[in-house]
């Protein structure tokens, strides 16, 4: 395996495009008819495998409107094959550093890392993240409730509050209804105890108190 980068020019359409961390790498008609118009301008990143395969590892968005705009040829450095967690590691620091990333997009790599034996901790100082934000986002992703908040846009800290209530369907009912309508009163059932119970409909704020409910 050639250890060096090398620059090459490739068919975006010989080019594969593995699991990527960021799902909604949406592409619009503006970006996709520049693409057309000017090319692929900064190189894609990607790696050949022994079998000859040529596999991106940054530029997913680029290689996929580059396809759309038929484009014959885009710039590619080929560099060495990185291990899979490296890989997913990766994109998950360049897509924060470019602020890129949902919190569902982010709760998801942190569970593919997982899933091959990255430590939270290890997570967290790869990203930069605190190990409690790592962490709350594996233990919402590992719940059906979490998860599914995750899939609706909820926030980290709103699909933990589900989680942690998964079992009580009156509580996660309660709790559907405020996230619905009043989302910010989700902070207080976590900060301070309170539980589902104790919040009333989308009409009333908190029974009594915040305190009185706990």
């Amino acid at each position: 395996m050639n250890t060096t980068p090398t620059l090459e020019m490739l068919d975006p359409k010989t080019l594969t495009i593995d699991i990527n961390v960021r799902k909604d790498a949406a592409l619009t008609p503006a970006f996709v008819a520049s693409i057309k118009e000017h090319g692929v301008l900064e190189p894609v990143i990607a790696h050949r495998k022994d079998d000859g395969t040529v596999h991106v590892l940054m530029g997913q968005r680029r290689t996929r409107a580059a396809v759309e705009a038929e484009r014959p040829e885009i710039p590619v450095m080929v560099t060495e094959s990185p291990e899979e967690a490296e890989r997913i590691l990766t994109q998950v620091v360049e897509n924060i550093q470019r602020s890129a990333l949902t919190e569902a997009d982010e709760a998801e790599a942190y569970h593919q890392l997982s899933l091959i034996g990255v430590s939270a901790a290890q997570i967290a100082k790869k990203t930069g993240r605190t190990k409690i934000t790592v962490e709350d986002a594996l233990k919402a992703k590992s719940t059906t409730a979490g998860d599914a908040a995750l899939g609706r846009g909820c926030t980290i800290e709103e699909a933990l509050i589900l989680a942690e209530f998964e079992d009580d369907p009156d509580a996660t009912e309660e709790l559907e209804s405020v996230l619905a309508d009043e989302p910010d009163m989700l902070l207080n059932i976590r900060a301070f105890g309170v539980h589902p119970s104790c919040v009333w409909g989308p009409a009333d704020r908190v029974r009594s108190s915040v305190l009185g409910c706990r």
